[in-house]
């Protein structure tokens, strides 16, 4: 049987580390455990760093790299950004102007491997009601067809 190299897009970065091979059945159905992604906003408040010119995001998520979740100002002083992810617990920090900061509103801290803590974002599973089929909070993906 062909398979299907399936990328699933976790906070909208195609992570090649993701592909899971599937097969296709001969009613041409693929079938994966799939997590549905939720919306999850971070905010970092500009009055703790009134002169930062740029704030990231990082992430086990988007694997450390301050360039992939860059925070937007509001005309209120707030830096923000909303990925999706599915349900788990992930450490992050935020970066200001190069200087990693912890989140003072954070789910709780865990310690980092040389010294000082991280941030940890809980993100509780999505509940469907009864009888859905659950697209709803689902974010697209991308197939690409490879011989077997």
């Amino acid at each position: 049987m062909p398979e299907v190299a399936f990328r699933n897009r976790v906070a909208g970065v195609n992570d090649p580390d993701l592909e899971l091979p599937l097969r296709v059945t001969g009613q041409s159905r693929i079938s994966a455990l799939y997590q549905p992604l939720r919306q999850v906003a971070f905010r970092f408040d500009g009055r703790r760093a009134p002169a930062a010119k740029h704030v990231s995001l990082v992430s086990s998520f988007n694997r450390w790299d301050p360039a992939a979740h860059g925070l937007k100002l509001s005309a209120h002083g707030v830096w923000s950004i909303s990925v999706m992810l599915p349900a788990g617990e992930y450490p992050y920090l935020f970066i200001v102007d190069e200087v990693p900061w912890n989140d003072p509103e954070d789910d709780g801290r865990i310690p980092c491997e040389w010294g000082g803590d991280y941030s940890v974002r809980v993100v509780p599973p999505v509940t469907r009601p009864a009888g859905s089929r659950g697209e709803e909070g689902m974010e697209h993906t991308t197939c690409d067809k490879r011989a077997a």
